[in-house]
């Protein structure tokens, strides 16, 4: 009886490596399409890093079986477990976001099956199975390769198209270019009265331009706040507050500057502000995390349960695809080299962002502590375990994260200065929101909205067009941002928000209203007050009200000698200051509508109150 061929006992080098390679095209393509299938805003990157990654990871895994069998042949038992292993690996990567959240485990069970299916396939059919995978191999090969060079190359011709038909600009109209240093709470900068020099450059260029003592972010973690900075909108407007990205029925300022004829980039270090989160609207150009191999298997779910797993186990020296600022100022320069036209540029940087690991000499610039953020591997747990020490040595290497940055600012100051273009250029510095050391029993931020977290720098300087040395005192809240630099620009363009030009202009300063800050119910910890329901808070020029969540109301001093740390609601003085928060707390519109009406019009589809 002749032998069946179809099913031989061993089997070559090249089909376990053939077959590791299908596995890691079919897993890359699959994940990218459930990105698709989920409407994410940039699921052709998300495709292509899980492409490039999977890819590799398949192959390496193939590679090691390849070595430990070097000297034998891989039988068909090996063969059927190597083909069980790859399959349920790819599948793992698809139908853990594709299945309901309820079925517990359904994902491990699913996968299981598909691959049982899959290595019986191969048990059965043996070489016509290998053969099927060698005739598809090309055209997975082919679909992978277009997704990882055309659609980058089509999206570089759409920029480019976009461009083209940008309106002509007007004549000597300056460039904008927003700095937003995530994290940075402005008591730790020098300028604001902080005892260590971590800030020389800011204090210098707050000292020629001008400086806004109590500005207060709209929220105290990233999505909100960048939603604000770039809206003029409170959180519950925009709608950018937990789980949803950044809404659509309003302009940003980088339409309205496109719409004058600006050239518009953006460049993050931080996978919040991203296009992912519907932050792209208005931005010609986005560079956000898609940079480097590390960044990029952050983008799967192998490499983000990788990640996760190494920082629980204390092995991870730093965030993995860290950006750094000269990274982001290199890249923002390379673009802005490539035309003339007036920009607009929005810089985040994140160095100063947990775990505060900036590069040597700064880490050590204020510790000695060989290596500090022991919060790094553990911020999503108890960090009631660490002592004063410890905490010590976080605020340290925070400090020097801050320090390494403001050096960074100077250099891409002088950047722009040996180009020509320094005198020409409005420069926007100010911080999406603060940070946490145990201030009020908490580290971190996106938890409360007590005054470290809400207090942010703010500085705006060149193009000629502001005072030096002028410095305001009142309360303002980083919404009236857009409106500003659109009164600065000399735009016809309107967005939300109340100018701030008054301040300095000699015109009538008009009524401003209490800053808000905003904070939606987020349930990553039960520690944290904000995990039991929303927050918002109020700051005027004596008070910083906060209700809601875990905490309810408080009342605190934002003067004195410990301002933010006595509890005065309950005295008699804090009942009536309380009374009078709470009734406008209650109209969290009001501001927002009362700005809508004072620096936009109907032709900005503003989305009416939620």
């Amino acid at each position: 009886m002749p032998m069946n061929t179809d099913l031989p006992s061993s089997y070559t080098r090249k089909d376990v490596l053939v077959t590791a390679i299908w596995w890691g095209l079919f897993c890359g393509l699959g994940d990218g399409l459930v990105q698709r299938f989920r409407q994410s805003l940039v699921w052709q990157d998300q495709i292509r890093a899980a492409l490039v990654i999977n890819v590799l990871l398949f192959a390496a895994l193939a590679g090691v079986i390849i070595i430990v069998n070097w000297r034998s042949v891989v039988t068909r038992g090996q063969m059927v477990r190597i083909t069980l292993a790859f399959a349920f690996l790819a599948f793992q990567t698809c139908l853990p976001t594709l299945l309901p959240k309820f079925i517990f485990h359904a994902h491990l069970l699913t996968s299981l099956v598909a691959a049982s299916i899959a290595a019986g396939l191969l048990y059965l059919y043996g070489r016509r199975f290998i053969r099927f995978f060698l005739w598809s191999l090309p055209l997975l090969t082919i679909l992978a390769l277009w997704c990882i060079f055309i659609m980058p190359f089509q999206r570089s011709r759409s920029e480019t198209r976009a461009l083209s038909q940008l309106p002509v600009s007007q004549p000597g109209a300056p460039n904008v270019l927003l700095i937003v240093v995530d994290t940075l709470r402005a008591d730790h900068l020098s300028v604001y009265g902080y005892a260590r020099p971590t800030s020389p450059n800011l204090d210098r260029l707050a000292g020629n331009g001008l400086l806004f003592k109590n500005a207060v972010s709209a929220s105290s973690w990233t999505l909100p706040s960048h939603g604000s900075i770039l809206t003029g909108l409170y959180p519950h407007h925009h709608g950018a507050q937990a789980e949803d990205n950044l809404g659509t029925g309003f302009r940003t300022l980088g339409e309205a500057l496109a719409a004058d004829g600006y050239r518009t980039a953006a460049f993050s270090a931080n996978e919040t502000f991203s296009r992912r989160r519907g932050f792209g609207r208005g931005f010609i150009h986005f560079e956000d995390d898609f940079q480097n191999l590390p960044s990029m298997s952050r983008e799967t779910i192998f490499g983000f349960r990788l990640e996760e797993t190494l920082s629980r186990l204390h092995l991870l020296a730093d965030k993995p695809g860290r950006l750094r600022a000269e990274q982001i100022s290199r890249s923002a320069l390379h673009w802005i080299d490539a035309s003339h036209v007036p920009f607009f540029v929005v810089l985040n940087y994140c160095d100063v962002h947990d775990p505060y690991l900036p590069p040597d000499p700064y880490l050590h610039r204020y510790t000695k502590v060989r290596r500090p953020n022991k919060w790094f591997s553990e911020q999503w747990q108890s960090f009631e375990h660490l002592t004063q020490e410890e905490i010590v040595a976080e605020m340290d290497a925070y400090d020097g994260a801050i320090n390494y940055v403001d050096d960074n600012i100077a250099n891409l100051l002088t950047e722009l200065q040996h180009r020509g273009i320094e005198k020409n250029t409005l420069v926007v510095i100010t911080s999406d929101h603060g940070e946490g050391f145990a201030d009020h029993g908490l580290m971190n931020h996106g938890n409360s909205l007590y005054r470290e977290l809400t207090h942010v720098p703010l500085i705006v300087w060149g193009a000629g067009r502001i005072p030096e040395g002028r410095v305001v005192a009142e309360p303002i809240s980083l919404t009236s941002l857009p409106a500003t630099v659109l009164d600065l620009v000399g735009s016809k363009q309107s967005l939300p928000g109340i100018s701030l030009t008054p301040f300095w202009s000699g015109a009538p300063v008009p009524a401003m209203g209490t800053p808000r800050s905003e904070l939606a119910q987020l349930k990553w910890n039960p520690r944290y007050p904000n995990y039991y329901g929303p927050m918002q808070s109020l700051t005027s020029s004596e008070w910083h009200y906060i209700s809601g969540g875990k905490t309810g109301e408080l009342l605190f001093r934002c003067c004195g000698l410990d301002p933010d740390m006595n509890n005065l609601a309950d005295t008699a003085e804090g009942r009536k200051a309380c009374e009078q928060f709470r009734r406008e707390i209650q109209l969290p519109s009001a501001e927002t509508n009362r700005a809508s009406q004072t620096r936009s019009g109907p032709e900005n589809g503003l989305i009416p109150r939620l």
